[in-house]
C-alpha cells in the first residue's frame, strides 16, 4: 500500500515567473491533493482560481513527465487605470482590476492611461464578493476596454489631445461623452465618433489660438459640423 502511494505522489513541483508575491508558492503547497498526481490537474485548476482572485498575477501550469507539474506566475500588465468611487483601479488588457498600492509590486513598463469614470456609467468594476472569499482582491472589469483602447488610440494622434493626463467618460442621454480637462481649456468629445478626434484636434488649436488665453473655456465639440465655446469665468 506505501509503495503505491508513492507512485501516485506528485514527484516535483517547480513555480517559476517573477511575482513579487511570496505567498504564492505556499498556496500551492497547502492543497494536499496536489501531492499526488492523479488529483493534481484538478487541483490546479482549483487553486488558480484562488491565486488569481487573490493576487493581481496570471497562473498557468503544465505537466512534465513524469509526476511533476511546472507552475508559471507572473504579474499582470497595467493597461490602464480607472479613477471610480474615490479609488484607482489597475486594469489589465485580460479584464482583470485591483486597486492601486505603491507595495503592490505591479507597476506598467509605459505610459499608463488614466479614465475617470464619470456619471450615468454602469459601474466598471464587478465588486460582488461571496461571503466564503473574503481574501478576494482581484475583481472582474464590466469597463468596455475595447472602446477605452479606440479613445486612447485616438487621443494619442492628436498633438494637442495627446498631452491630457486622463479623460472623463460620462454618459448622457443615450450617448457616450469624452471630457479632456486641460488647465484652461474643458473639451467634450463625441464618444461615438473618436475616428473624427485627431482632425477636432487641429481645428481646437487654431480655436484656442483665435481666443487667445485669458479666461477658462468650455469647448464644446460633440456635434459635426461647429464647436461651441461657452466662458466659464
Amino acid at each position: 500500500m506505501e509503495e503505491h502511494c508513492q507512485l501516485l505522489r506528485l514527484q516535483h513541483l517547480f513555480v517559476e515567473g517573477s511575482s513579487p508575491h511570496l505567498g504564492i508558492t505556499d498556496i500551492f503547497l497547502k492543497k494536499t491533493n496536489i501531492r499526488f498526481f492523479a488529483t493534481a490537474f484538478f487541483a490546479f485548476m482549483e487553486v488558480t482560481k484562488d491565486v488569481e482572485r487573490q493576487y493581481p498575477v496570471d497562473v498557468s501550469y503544465r505537466y512534465i513527465p513524469w509526476r511533476s507539474y511546472s507552475v508559471r506566475v507572473e504579474p499582470l500588465t497595467v493597461f490602464v487605470q480607472i479613477y471610480w468611487n474615490d479609488v484607482l483601479w489597475n486594469v489589465s488588457r485580460s479584464g482583470r482590476a485591483w486597486e492601486f498600492s505603491q507595495s503592490d509590486g505591479v507597476s506598467p513598463h509605459h505610459s499608463v492611461s488614466r479614465v475617470i469614470w464619470g456619471e450615468g456609467l454602469n459601474p466598471p468594476i464587478a465588486l460582488s464578493r461571496s461571503s466564503s472569499d473574503e481574501k478576494q482582491r482581484v475583481y472582474s472589469v464590466l469597463a468596455p476596454l475595447d472602446t477605452i483602447e479606440k479613445y486612447i488610440q485616438a487621443l494619442s494622434k492628436g498633438s494637442f489631445f495627446r498631452n491630457i493626463p486622463a479623460f472623463t467618460m460620462q454618459k448622457k442621454g443615450t450617448r457616450i461623452q469624452v471630457l479632456l480637462d486641460f488647465e484652461e481649456t474643458i473639451i467634450v468629445l463625441d464618444g461615438e465618433k473618436p475616428e473624427l478626434w485627431e482632425r477636432i484636434d487641429q481645428a481646437v488649436q487654431a480655436l484656442l489660438k483665435e481666443l487667445g488665453s485669458s479666461k477658462k473655456v468650455r469647448l464644446d465639440a460633440i456635434y459635426p459640423d461647429k464647436i461651441i465655446v461657452q466662458k466659464l469665468y
